[in-house]
């Protein structure tokens, strides 16, 4: 692995830790409110800018393609897709309904620590792209 894998492995690593840290919440809920509010306040383009490893992931998968830098690409973009998706459900229905749903299929519980796991697991999976 040459130097400059590595630093774009930290550097991958220090911007999926900025970007966990940005989204505050102990559980699913609290974390789709501050995207909300976020989406809400700075509208869709800064929204998805402030998704910083996403936007580095771009790079890299473009840079030095594998199917596993692919597989981090992707899935970064699935999060931010389920992201919109759930604001746009609180913005036609309302929070009550979001949170009646989320409550029926139990995914309200702690997650505070398990928050900083995509960090890990994403710049794993990385290192495995780059052999």
């Amino acid at each position: 692995m040459s130097e400059l894998q590595i630093h774009i492995i930290v550097i991958f690593f220090v911007l999926e830790t900025l970007e966990v840290s940005w989204q505050k919440g102990d559980n699913i809920l609290e974390i789709l409110l501050q995207n909300h509010s976020i989406y809400q306040s700075k509208g869709i383009f800064l929204f998805i800018l402030r998704h910083y490893a996403f936007i580095f992931s771009c790079y890299i998968a473009v840079s030095y393609f594998s199917f596993a830098i692919a597989f981090v690409f992707l899935m970064k973009f699935l999060d931010i897709s389920y992201k919109l998706v759930k604001i746009n459900n609180i913005n036609k229905h309302g929070i009550t309904y979001i949170n009646t749903k989320l409550v029926n299929k139990g995914s309200i519980t702690d997650i505070s620590k398990l928050k900083y796991m995509s960090a890990f697991v994403y710049t794993l999976i990385l290192i495995i792209g780059f052999y």
